[in-house]
């Protein structure tokens, strides 16, 4: 989603990639953006530093998928498709950071648009964001399960504008939600 806004349309801002060696490619491949090694999480998180399974581009936070034998058939699903056959997960200890605190670090007081795509984890990392002073116009959010959660994450803020994909038939099922501030 952000690539091509930052490559067709200039746009620049905060890419937040877990994975170290993801990270070193998005400095790398991502000239109009600060990338920040870090896993968002909520404010309530209690550690620096959180576990996280590399697997391409559907890496997760250990707990991300609801439990640990839900977290090894997402990574074994992964590894199912075409271009991941090859693919040898690994786990990695990462940084745990609010998303606040990185705006905060990096002195971003408006966000026109976020994109939130952590295979699950969204609701917390939605938890890590305090929106009376960090509230992006447009969030797009990647719903692949506990809707609720997110939902209730960011209702008090945010109005649904639209679902602008409906993967329902997919294993598991999930879609794009855009939502714009109230």
């Amino acid at each position: 989603n952000t690539a091509m806004l930052e490559f067709s349309r200039g746009w620049c801002g905060l890419l937040v990639e877990p994975i170290p060696e993801l990270a070193r490619r998005c400095r790398a491949n991502r000239p109009g953006s600060t990338v920040e090694q870090a896993a968002l999480v909520a404010a309530d998180y209690p550690a620096q530093r959180i576990r996280m399974t590399y697997c391409n581009r559907s890496s997760i936070v250990e707990g991300g998928r609801g439990n640990p034998a839900a977290d090894r058939d997402w990574v074994e699903r992964c590894r199912r498709l075409p271009d991941q056959a090859r693919l040898e997960p690994y786990s990695v200890d990462v940084p745990a950071r609010t998303l606040s605190s990185l705006l905060d670090d990096h002195g971003i007081t408006h966000v026109d648009f976020l994109s939130l795509d952590l295979e699950g984890y969204e609701a917390n990392a939605l938890r890590g964001v305090d929106f009376e002073r960090h509230r992006p116009t447009m969030l797009l959010v990647e719903v692949s399960r506990e809707r609720e959660a997110i939902e209730a994450a960011v209702a008090p803020w945010y109005v649904e504008v639209a679902q602008l994909s409906d993967h329902s038939s997919h294993d598991p099922p999930w879609c794009d939600v855009l939502y714009r501030a109230r």
